[in-house]
């Protein structure tokens, strides 16, 4: 007796052979078919009834929706249709009825069926609450949303657990009969969609929801007119969105209107010629996939990994933006359907279409295996036999060796065919390395001259780590060193980088993926070698995160630094590749972005490529975006779990909510290893409470917010940490809330703060969050600011300050001679001295002069100083001279592993000058008061 079998002698209900058949198969090889029907054994009576008189699921839900108006039992309705269904899907395909082909369009007809109907509840429910939009110019009815499915949901492709990608868009602006403009309404309509079928209940959800492929991301509105997505994807539309918008297709709301929204999309992702630039972008995509799939050591990821899912979908689609805007058939999202018209019209050979396609059935047939276990969205293959034997069970193979080698197989002839249609050519080794390979394979190292470094290496190789290496990774070692061995005979001092390398190749030898990277690509060897002998801080880096190797394969993208915006769409395509849902992996994607693009800012500066102004702006722009993007990933966690907070009684926040960044974060002035002074301000109703499902008080809500931003940002994962976070510059410091409003910010700041505190409030700049938001607190930091100062009063209660820093943290106060050492930052005639004077002349003299508000960093407020009359012209350019050599001097010293406190005859010599002339300028604005500040 089988286990379905004994479980069901425990119930009263009795099946049909066929049905007792089709559940003793799949019993065993789905756990989801097993909770949900020990949950619900009268489902099973359902069951009997499809496979006896099938009702089409359309049918289904508009029966359980029709008169019903309570919204939490719509949402437990939506549920359970849809696990009845997922059930009967998952039959079918385990039992031989449907083919992958079939299977996705049934799995996407459910969720088009969940999206309409869903939508016209929505509808009726506005209708009654809010009244009727303006007429749509498309037709003679009141406009309606239009609902964009992507991805695999566009393409008619959704897998069994799949999320859905949504946009929504809607024709014209306007106003409803009930006073909302059309942004309003729509809008609302968009989020009360996305809480019906996301929101997870005792009952689970209808459909993970992802709505981050919208223009602007996360940042953008929720809906938006065809205007406004005509003049976005015109302006702003990225190469990676022309690919996703290849899948796009308006699945629920204005049908007419919808003809023109697609227009709209074609024009963007079509050319009207033959657009072989379009192969330059997709293999930008899966140069940046395949680089996370590495960081993660995931290449058991069937979709992402080599030779899986999504490089078929890049040939197919490749082809689709090549030859799309002039061949309209090729202007559909379906995969199969695509692979048809390539093979009619012999845009690739037959037998590679014929080759491809069974190959990505076959994935797909694994990938819906996977997912059917627990109904969750996996594309890993198995990590035990219990798992490799289920799959080799739904695939119908005698064995899991079989099953392995038919998977392996297939992923490499994918991979072969991705990379001789789209894959750039890969760098093999000329004629400058023969030698070197002869050599190695005599293991002769005679062409090294230097014989102490002959004898380092060959112990090296006969080292125990080495001799235990498995045969794979020796063979990628073996392979590898010849390339390394003639690179490094071309530096002066080859010892000193052979010492750092090797502590790299300690930290790979069980990461051979690593070595077969640096074999594939001679002038990312390169750049490494070149990198870890001019600092030994980058060595070190690389050597603690060798994921980072992947941002030397672009020497281009290596040495130039992108814009804030440009970063902005960077992280956020990275971030988009794993769902919104899993926040330990996109914890890992913020932080192999920020330590790659950390990475890249020190080799231009290493190698002169840029001035130091620019490297910090980099790195400050960096941190905004990683600060930016984790408001929203944070945002996105709580309002799953207890709804918006409320802004007033009928608007909710979104997110009224932003981080101020002080200190060096504010002044554009970071380092590499920079801690980030934050503070963060909400704008919403105090006495208010979030929207459900859990209602929480606003205040409680945005310090979880805090909580949770803090250790989105500060937390150790994998990929180690992305910023030491302090928050003690929040109003009354540590003992002050987490989180303030901006009343209370404002109030605090006007009648309770410290001199010093609005000494810290001159680099206070926001960096993240809500745009609104973000003036009104300009508005708030100018008004502070320009609050007119005694100005003795002011200049006495600075210098007490100062003196209090150098009696604890000065060389003197550590016991050392200040004759004989210098310290960058606080010994006298330091940076701090200079911070002092600008915040004091800025405080002194914006009541004044309103404009010195509007910068935060210390050469551009120097500059304006000078021009207010606080400075003399000789003073400034002796301070700017001095600061930038200052911070020149601590980011050599950091990239160097040296300490800033500078101890040697010729350091000392070199900034003598400089101090003695801020000492100098500090003695006559700052103690003899004999320059005045008005």
């Amino acid at each position: 007796m089988t286990e379905f079998q004994t479980w069901l002698d425990s119930q009263t209900v009795t099946v049909s052979d066929t049905l007792m058949s089709w559940l003793n198969r799949v019993w065993p090889l789905s756990l989801f078919v097993q909770q949900q029907l020990k949950a619900h054994p009268d489902w099973l009576d359902w069951l009997q009834q499809q496979l006896d008189q099938p009702l089409p699921p359309e049918q289904q839900l508009q029966r359980l929706l029709a008169d019903e108006g309570d919204e939490k039992a719509v949402m437990k309705l939506l549920r359970d249709w849809r696990n009845r269904y997922q059930m009967l899907v998952i039959l079918k395909d385990f039992n031989g009825v449907l083919d992958p082909e079939a299977l996705t369009a049934e799995l996407t007809r459910l969720a088009e069926t969940a999206v309409n109907e869903t939508l016209i509840w929505i509808e009726k429910q506005f209708l009654e609450k809010h009244g009727t939009p303006a007429l749509c110019p498309y037709s003679d009815q009141p406009q309606r949303l239009c609902v964009v499915a992507m991805g695999k949901f566009g393409a008619t492709e959704l897998n069994l657990s799949s999320d859905i990608d949504l946009m929504f868009a809607f024709p014209t602006e306007g106003e409803a009969s009930g006073g909302l403009s059309h942004s309003e309404y729509f809008i609302k309509q968009s989020r009360k969609l996305v809480q019906l079928l996301d929101t997870q209940t005792a009952d689970g959800f209808v459909y993970r929801v992802d709505i981050r492929l919208r223009p602007w991301g996360q940042s953008g509105p929720v809906a938006a007119n065809f205007n406004f997505m005509r003049n976005y994807y015109r302006e702003q539309g990225r190469d990676w969105e022309r690919y996703a918008l290849i899948k796009a297709r308006v699945v629920a709301g204005d049908e007419q209107a919808s003809v023109q929204l697609m227009q709209v999309f074609n024009e963007f992702v079509y050319r009207r010629y033959v657009d072989f630039q379009a192969l330059t972008a997709l293999r930008s995509m899966k140069a940046m996939i395949a680089m996370e799939v590495r960081k993660q050591g995931r290449d058991n990821n069937i979709k992402l990994g080599s030779g899986g899912i999504r490089e078929v979908e890049f040939i197919v689609q490749a082809v689709q933006m090549i030859r799309g805007g002039q061949d309209l058939n090729l202007q559909q999202p379906n995969i199969w359907r695509i692979c048809q018209v390539i093979r009619d019209n012999q845009y690739l050979p037959e037998e590679v279409v014929d080759e491809l396609r069974r190959d990505y059935d076959l994935l797909r047939r694994v990938e819906h295996a996977l997912q059917a276990w627990q109904d969750k969205q996996t594309q890993l293959l198995p990590d035990d036999d219990s798992g490799w034997r289920r799959l080799t069970e739904v695939l119908g193979l005698t064995g899991i060796d079989e099953t392995k080698q038919l998977i392996q197989q297939c992923r490499q002839r994918i991979s072969d065919h991705f990379d001789r249609f789209i894959a750039a050519d890969e760098v093999t080794e000329g004629q400058e390395y023969q030698p070197w390979i002869e050599a190695w394979q005599r293991q002769d190292l005679s062409l090294i001259p230097d014989a102490g470094l002959q004898a380092e290496i060959q112990a090296y190789i006969n080292s125990d780590p080495v001799s235990r290496m498995q045969t794979e990774s020796r063979e990628r070692l073996d392979a590898l060193f010849p390339l390394l061995l003639k690179e490094l005979s071309a530096f002066n001092q080859p010892m000193v980088v052979w010492q750092r390398v090797q502590k790299f190749l300690d930290a790979i030898l069980r990461r051979s993926v690593y070595m077969l990277l640096l074999r594939e690509h001679p002038h990312a060897l390169r750049q490494l070698l070149k990198l870890m002998s001019l600092s030994s801080w980058v060595a070190e880096i690389l050597r603690d995160k060798p994921y980072l190797l992947d941002e030397l394969t672009d020497q281009e993208a290596l040495y130039s630094l992108p814009s804030l915006r440009q970063l902005n769409d960077e992280l956020r395509a990275h971030l988009l590749r794993w769902p919104e849902d899993d926040l330990e992996q996109q914890m890992e994607v913020l932080r192999q972005f920020r330590h790659g693009r950390m990475l890249r800012a020190a080799a231009c500066e290493l190698t002169d490529a840029l001035p130091l102004m620019k490297i910090s702006d980099y790195l400050a722009h960096t941190a905004e975006a990683v600060v930016g993007q984790s408001v929203w990933t944070t945002w996105r966690q709580l309002t799953a779990k207890y709804g918006r907070p409320m802004k007033t009684r009928e608007e909710p926040c979104n997110p009224d909510f932003i981080v101020v960044g002080y200190g060096k974060l504010g002044g554009l002035e970071l380092n590499y290893e920079s801690d980030l002074d934050l503070v963060y301000i909400h704008n919403a109703h105090g006495q208010l409470e979030t929207e459900g499902p859990k209602v929480i008080d606003n205040s409680l809500f945005f310090v979880r917010l805090g909580q949770k931003l803090t250790h989105t940002l500060s937390a150790l994962t994998s990929s180690g940490t992305l910023y030491e976070v302090d928050l003690r510059l929040r109003p009354s410091g540590g003992k002050g809330p987490l989180v303030s409003s901006l009343t209370a910010f404002e109030k605090y700041q006007l009648q309770d703060a410290w001199t010093w505190e609005h000494q810290a409030l001159v680099r206070a700049r926001c960096i993240a969050g809500d745009e609104e938001l973000k003036a009104a607190f300009e508005a708030v930091r100018h008004k502070v600011l320009c609050i007119p100062r005694d100005a003795e009063k002011l200049r006495n209660e600075v210098v007490d300050m100062r003196q209090k820093m150098s009696a604890h943290l000065s060389s003197r106060a550590k016991g050392k001679d200040d004759t004989k050492v210098f310290h960058l930052k606080q010994d006298p005639g330091g940076i701090v001295d200079i911070e002092f004077m600008v915040q004091y002349g800025v405080l002194a003299r914006a009541c004044l002069l309103p404009e010195l508000t509007r910068w935060t960093d210390n050469v551009r407020l120097i500059e304006s100083l000078e021009q207010a009359g606080f400075f003399t012209k000789e003073q400034a350019r002796q301070l700017l001279d001095a600061y930038l050599a200052y911070r020149a001097q601590g980011h050599y010293c950091m990239l160097q592993q040296k300490s800033s406190l500078l101890e040697t005859p010729e350091d000392l010599e070199r900034f003598n000058e400089h101090r003695l002339a801020v000492r100098t300028i500090w003695t006559t604005v700052m103690e003899t008061g004999e320059q005045q500040p008005g």
